[in-house]
Formats: structure tokens, C-alpha cells, sequence
């Protein structure tokens, strides 16, 4: 029932976004007012959270997350990942695996903390998508209520990324401030940032190629030859990015 009254709300919203009397601040605030108390609760349908929180542990008692599951660390962490899970190496980059590291390290093997903190700390990847989509509409021709409205305020955002706490939160912010630094010129800032985004989540390296066609439109030379110097410049920054976040990972 509250997820079927959420979905009207947002449909109602939407009609007033395009009607054009309701503005794109007034629906950031709708989207804070819905996402807030999903922040102190626990993950709505899913228990990712708790792998989440289980292979940050792992590296922390010596074990390597890409080589066992959770089950190798018994405890209420690993007690709380769903029985699929249990033996399943970490499917997440060394970016999140540091992430999950130091929130497992502040809290130990209590949940509830770990739970909250581990929200927090993908927040920013919220915080990256309301500032880049605002440009990335104009750039594109679009009206900004629109995009807030589709991007931000929807009911998967709200209850699948924001209160079930998954990491593609953090890829999602990360991909739209790679591309709008890309379109702003800022080339290699967007790959760092897209490499960030892959080193969370792989399926983020779909956005790589694209982001070197647009660095390679922009250089001077025949089509192979702009399209082979984008794509070793972007090459270099992907490999100095990944090492590094894997180094600092210590995966």
C-alpha cells in the first residue's frame, strides 16, 4: 500500500512537472522528503547490504574477497547474507571493496551501525547525479524538472537504490559527472571517473568506449587516428586509476 501511494505521489508530481508549475527545486524536495526515512531503516527487499558488509570483513581477517564468500567468516554478518550468496567471491570492484573495508572497520559486526553507515557511504553517488544532471539536461536540450523528476524522484530510485542501499547508487553518480566532464572538455577527468564508477561496479565499463569516441571527435587527424590517440590516452588514465584504487584496496 505505501509503495502504491509513493507511486501516485510521483505521478502526480509528474503531472505538475510537465504542466510546467512545478519547478525542479520542488521536486528535489519531494525526493528528500521520501528518501530521509528510508535512511534509518533497514534495506527494503534485498540483503545485499549484508554482503556488502560481509566482504568488507573478509580482507579485514585476512581472507581475500575475490577467492571465498562470506561463509568463510562465520558471524552475524555473514549469518545475514542470503544462503546464494554464502560462497560467492565478491562480484564488486576494489573501489567498493575499500568502501565495504572501512565501514566494516568502524563497525565491527554490528549490523544496525554497519547499515547506516554503509547508506552514507553511497550517498555521494546521489549527490553526484543531482549535480551533473541539471547541466547534462541543458547540454542535451531537455527541461531540468523533467530529468530531476525521471533521474531522481522515482520510486526505483527511492526504494530500490536509496532504501535497499545498493552500490549502483555510487556507480550511477559517477558515470553522469564522468560524462559531463567529458562534454565539458575535461577528458581525461571523465575516464578517472568512469574507471571509478567500473572499479564499484564492472558493467560500468560500457560507458568507457563512448566517452573515448567523443574525446577522439574532438582531436585533430584522420577518423582512425583520433579514435587510436583518445583510446592510449584513455587507456594510460584507466590503468593509473584501477591500479591505483587496487593498491589502496590491498586486493
Amino acid at each position: 500500500i505505501g509503495l502504491a501511494l509513493m507511486a501516485y505521489a510521483w505521478v502526480r508530481l509528474g503531472r505538475g512537472v510537465l504542466a510546467g508549475w512545478v519547478g525542479g527545486r520542488a521536486v528535489l524536495t519531494s525526493a528528500l522528503a521520501w528518501m530521509t526515512p528510508l535512511l534509518f531503516g533497514p534495506p527494503l527487499l534485498t540483503r545485499d547490504m549484508y554482503s556488502y558488509l560481509a566482504q568488507g570483513a573478509l580482507p579485514l581477517a585476512g581472507f581475500d574477497p575475490y577467492a571465498v564468500g562470506p561463509e568463510a567468516l562465520p558471524g552475524p554478518l555473514a549469518d545475514n547474507v542470503h544462503s546464494f550468496w554464502q560462497d560467492t567471491p565478491a562480484p564488486y570492484g576494489p573501489l567498493f571493496i575499500l568502501v565495504a573495508k572501512a565501514v566494516a572497520w568502524v563497525v565491527g559486526d554490528d549490523m544496525i551501525p554497519g547499515i547506516l553507515l554503509m547508506r552514507l557511504a553511497l550517498l555521494p553517488g546521489l549527490a553526484l547525479l543531482v549535480w551533473a544532471l541539471p547541466e547534462l539536461t541543458r547540454r542535451m536540450g531537455g527541461r531540468i524538472p523533467v530529468a530531476l523528476w525521471v533521474a531522481v524522484a522515482n520510486p526505483v530510485m527511492v526504494v530500490h537504490l536509496v532504501g535497499g542501499g545498493h552500490n549502483d547508487l555510487l556507480v550511477m553518480g559517477l558515470l553522469a559527472m564522468a560524462a559531463l566532464l567529458t562534454l565539458r572538455g575535461q577528458h581525461a577527468g571523465g575516464i578517472a571517473l568512469a574507471t571509478l564508477a567500473m572499479a564499484v561496479k564492472a558493467s560500468a565499463g560500457l560507458a568507457l568506449p563512448f566517452l573515448v569516441l567523443i574525446w577522439a571527435a574532438r582531436l585533430p587527424g584522420s577518423q582512425s587516428a583520433r579514435i587510436a590517440r583518445a583510446a592510449a590516452q584513455g587507456v594510460a588514465v584507466f590503468l593509473v586509476v584501477f591500479t591505483a584504487c587496487s593498491l589502496a584496496a590491498g586486493v
